[in-house]
């Protein structure tokens, strides 16, 4: 009998893959389960196991949409005895700046505490739950051209990033540090527009994300 396997990725923009033509890095996740899945056909006319990616990214959202949306996007999409995995990319639009009122859209105490409030959530579903860290911005989203009177800076991506893998200490589930694998280069050649990786960036987050969860056996 095959082993069905769901991996849910939520997110915003950054999860969606805007702005690449390739459909970013979950879009290349589901392609390298799905030729495993291809290697394993050759052998047996039922892969085992087989993994389902679904991507949850809706460009904007944040991690307070995620918590309204996340029961009823899950709860549809799953059937009794099957395996579910659980990915989530967030921080950067929590973390957004606003120049006039010179505050953040949430604060990281409220941040903090949603975080734990979707680590309960994914308990329901799921033992393997991971927090995937968020890439750094550059000038050019401070301000931000599309949103104006409002900014993305690292000094708050960096801090929300902080936050994540403290609750990943504390609730025990893993986390993907992202932010630190780029923010000491020149990464910004990665980025589309200051905030969202082009091809390059997108496949260098999908490297780190599959070397992880191949080395924590989580896939």
């Amino acid at each position: 009998m095959t082993r069905v396997i769901n991996i849910f990725v939520f997110g915003a923009s950054t999860t969606y893959g805007c702005w690449d033509p390739e459909g970013g890095w979950v879009a290349r996740l589901r392609r390298f389960l799905d030729e495993k899945s291809v290697e394993q056909l050759k052998q047996n006319p039922e892969p085992n196991p087989m993994y389902l990616v679904y991507n949850q990214g809706i460009p904007a959202d944040d991690l307070s949409g995620i918590l309204k949306r996340f029961d009823s996007e899950v709860s549809e999409r799953i059937d009794p005895g099957e395996e579910n995995i659980i990915l989530i990319h967030t921080g950067t639009n929590d973390s957004l700046y606003n120049n006039q009122t010179k505050s953040l859209k949430f604060s990281p105490d409220q941040y903090k505490q949603e975080l734990i409030e979707v680590a309960g959530l994914t308990r329901r579903y799921s033992a393997k739950i991971v927090l995937v860290g968020t890439m750094p911005v550059d000038q050019r989203v401070d301000p931000i051209p599309w949103l104006p009177n409002h900014s993305y800076k690292n000094e708050y991506v960096a801090k929300f990033n902080e936050i994540m893998e403290e609750v990943s200490q504390e609730e025990k589930i893993h986390f993907i540090e992202i932010y630190n694998h780029f923010s000491g280069g020149e990464y910004q050649h990665l980025l589309v527009d200051g905030v969202h990786p082009n091809s390059r960036g997108h496949q260098q987050v999908f490297e780190i994300v599959r070397d992880y969860l191949l080395d924590k056996k989580i896939i």
